[in-house]
């Protein structure tokens, strides 16, 4: 391979990865806003009835070995997606255990 396209594949995979770390971290705003409106039914109706405990459950462990997974290997995009999942997956669980 030519210097040339070395050069160029390396700014290709800088701006690829420049745009997939954006992307990432625009689904870690939108993933919990989308989960709000199942946790304020849950607190609001005070009722956790039809919310499946195994299903968040399996999200909040998930998101604990991922947020793990980002920490060990310095992943900001990561860390950054599982740190704001974390704290409404357990609230919602906590919820599911307080109301069901």
């Amino acid at each position: 391979m030519h210097l040339h396209a070395i050069a160029v594949s390396q700014t290709y995979k800088g701006r690829l990865t420049k745009t997939i770390d954006g992307l990432i971290y625009i689904g870690g705003v939108v993933g919990p806003i989308t989960t709000l409106p199942q946790l304020i039914e849950i607190f609001l109706h005070k009722s956790a009835q039809d919310v499946s405990l195994y299903s968040w459950t399996s999200y909040l462990l998930g998101t604990i070995g991922y947020l793990m997974y980002g920490i060990l290997h310095k992943q900001k995009p990561i860390i950054f997606l599982n740190a704001i999942n974390l704290p409404v997956y357990a609230l919602i669980v906590i919820g599911i255990l307080m109301y069901r």
